[in-house]
């Protein structure tokens, strides 16, 4: 009896938390999704730019450490609903939101390297467009019709700044800024000197175009090196998460006993700690060949 009178309070109490915190998120996404840029950037056709990516994207403009409660405190409730253990649903609420971080990362880190590519074509059209005798405002306003996304979001966002009058080089600090990575600043660092005491700048951008794609050549050669590496050490790292969710599904009532013993929750306590202690030292390992 009072296991079914605990079950009829917390069913009804974490659905009604789930559909809350799901409200929240998804609320504060549309809104950073229809004030980013003015406009909605859900439009990405390449490079699996969907409303799936661009969901994700979106979220990790948000403070961290409110995206991690709003992820964390539904997935704790819906642990503890399939397991009726707080400490085994904490870990692996924990290791869920491991999980989605490194998702995330990946999707940013591969966004980041279309980006490079996309900046190295922009600077070899760019180069023959100068050849032709046209300006830099003539360029950015002509490559909207090439340029896909991201590089166009930010383009348009950098044409818009130059139509309300803004200064060149404040203009180029916002592309800069909203590219995010050493390129894009390289780029405008170039373009800024150039415009306030001259030079060669065909010149110049033919060296940075070479650079960038030294860059681009040895980010690529070191990610297919460690690959097998990165593969690898995730499978030693989540391999004690996948064996301990397979035992609880498989052996619940034996599992599910010693997990509500003090030993039980002791052995959970200091093993979760570990494991995930040892899924960070993984990552920063692996992470140190990016």
């Amino acid at each position: 009896m009072e296991i079914f009178n605990r079950d009829i309070i917390i069913i009804p109490a974490i659905t009604t938390l789930s559909l809350l915190a799901g409200l929240l998120g998804l609320g504060k996404i549309m809104a950073s999704i229809k004030t980013s840029h003015g406009q909605s950037t859900l439009n990405f056709k390449k490079y699996n730019e969907n409303k799936f990516y661009k969901f994700w994207a979106v979220m990790l403009r948000w403070n961290l450490r409110i995206s991690i409660v709003l992820l964390a405190i539904p997935l704790i409730l819906i642990f503890y609903a399939l397991c009726k253990n707080i400490i085994f649903s904490i870990f692996l609420c924990t290791v869920t939101v491991i999980v989605i971080s490194s998702f995330l990362g990946s999707l940013k880190s591969r966004k980041e390297e279309l980006l490079h590519g996309q900046l190295i074509e922009f600077i070899n059209n760019t180069i023959i467009m100068l050849k032709a005798g046209k300006t830099m405002r003539n360029i950015f306003k002509e490559s909207l019709s090439w340029v896909k996304n991201p590089l166009q979001a930010y383009l348009k966002k950098l044409i818009n700044r130059l139509e309300l009058n803004f200064s060149f080089d404040d203009a180029l600090d916002t592309f800069a800024d909203s590219c995010g990575g050493n390129e894009a600043r390289l780029l405008v660092s170039a373009l800024k000197i150039n415009n306030k005491i001259g030079g060669d700048l065909l010149f110049i951008l033919s060296s940075i175009a070479e650079t960038l794609q030294n860059s681009l050549k040895a980010r690529s050669s070191a990610r297919t090196i460690t690959l097998q590496s990165r593969y690898s050490g995730n499978i030693i790292a989540f391999f004690p998460v996948f064996i301990l969710i397979f035992l609880y599904i498989f052996m619940n009532s034996s599992v599910a006993d010693f997990f509500s013993s003090r030993i039980g929750n002791i052995c959970l306590i200091i093993g979760g700690s570990l494991e995930i202690a040892g899924i960070f030292l993984i990552k920063k390992t692996l992470d140190l060949g990016r």
